[in-house]
């Protein structure tokens, strides 16, 4: 008894040292923010040539279940349309906030689809700090979830595999730099040494007999909390703001998070999708937040916020345009 007892104190008096750094350091960080490392900037694609639909949006003072239902129908529209588009390409800037906002972990996804053949890349870093206090925790944040913060990964698919090949590089931890002359991003990768992991098929083109959705946090009428509906007549797409239920629409999602995090009770605490969808039915832009939190001896808690851009120019569709990209038919195909 003696000996969980000073454990016990050893715990909280680690846990109340690391809560005393991280006011100290929020205060300093409110009155002193740090400078953000330039990185690769997103913007929205080019209108895919179409006919605009004809649809009729709720009005303000509208019944929130007449918004609801409206934006429901749009989402499954732009989900179709995206799984019978021949060529589409997919570039996504997300970051997830950890122990209070100490740590961004930004990451970049490039997808692009033609016909039957899937292409992916992604990369997640935790930038460089040049304060002691935020290296600390990001030293901790790479030793307790490298898998999830510092990696590459690269995939590939086409009907005539049986199954789709995946392989993430951790060792040695991957590298950016940011070309300020081309404003890209430029990764170093060791490609030679990989782990191989198993995923399913990613349902994305139209000889598949399952739907496409864009989120796998689930969003219909009955997980849809609230909804807020526009259209820009000027550009010519609808946006969509919508509040999800974090317990009806993460029946997918939720045994990952708490896989991924390693903390059996972690559950969301916020879903929010924000989704521009051109007037003629075709995503535009999809930003995601979701916000969980894990309780624990140190409670964790993390935002994360996904920013998915979309194109169907013939220059983003090719995969001979991104880096890495090109040589992935050749090494992970069949």
């Amino acid at each position: 008894m003696k000996g969980k007892s000073i454990i016990e104190k050893a715990i909280g008096l680690i846990a109340a040292v690391l809560f005393t750094v991280l006011i100290c350091y929020l205060a300093l960080e409110f009155f002193m923010p740090a400078e953000e490392n330039p990185t690769q900037q997103f913007s929205v694609g080019d209108k895919p040539p179409s006919l605009a639909l004809s649809l009729s949006i709720p009005e303000e003072e509208d019944d929130m279940e007449d918004k609801i239902e409206f934006a429901v129908m749009l989402y499954d529209q732009a989900n179709a349309l995206y799984k019978n588009t021949e060529d589409v390409a997919l570039m996504v800037a997300s970051s997830t906030s950890m122990f209070g906002g100490l740590v961004k972990v930004p990451g970049y996804r490039y997808i692009v689809k033609n016909s039957d053949e899937y292409y992916y890349l992604e990369y997640s870093f935790i930038p460089p700090s040049n304060d002691a206090i935020s290296g600390l925790f990001s030293g901790l944040a790479g030793a307790i979830a490298k898998e999830s913060t510092q990696f590459a990964l690269r995939k590939y698919y086409d009907s005539s595999m049986d199954s789709i090949r995946v392989q993430r590089v951790i060792n040695p931890t991957p590298s950016m730099e940011f070309d300020e002359e081309t404003g890209k991003n430029i990764y170093t990768v060791d490609w030679t040494e990989v782990v191989d992991e198993e995923e399913d098929i990613p349902i994305f083109y139209s000889g598949q007999s399952v739907p496409y959705v864009q989120t796998e946090q689930i969003i219909n009428e009955d997980t849809v909390t609230s909804a807020e509906v526009s259209y820009n007549a000027e550009e010519g797409y609808y946006t969509l703001v919508l509040e999800l239920d974090t317990t009806l629409a993460t029946t997918l999602t939720q045994a990952r998070l708490r896989e991924n995090s390693d903390n059996d009770q972690a559950f969301y605490t916020r879903l929010i999708q924000t989704i521009e969808i051109w007037d003629n039915g075709y995503f535009r832009y999809f930003r995601a937040q979701d916000d969980w939190e894990g309780p624990g001896a140190i409670t964790m808690t993390s935002e994360i916020d996904f920013r998915t851009y979309f194109y169907y120019d013939e220059f983003w569709t090719n995969p001979e345009n991104y880096q890495h990209m090109a040589e992935l038919k050749e090494v992970l195909g069949n």
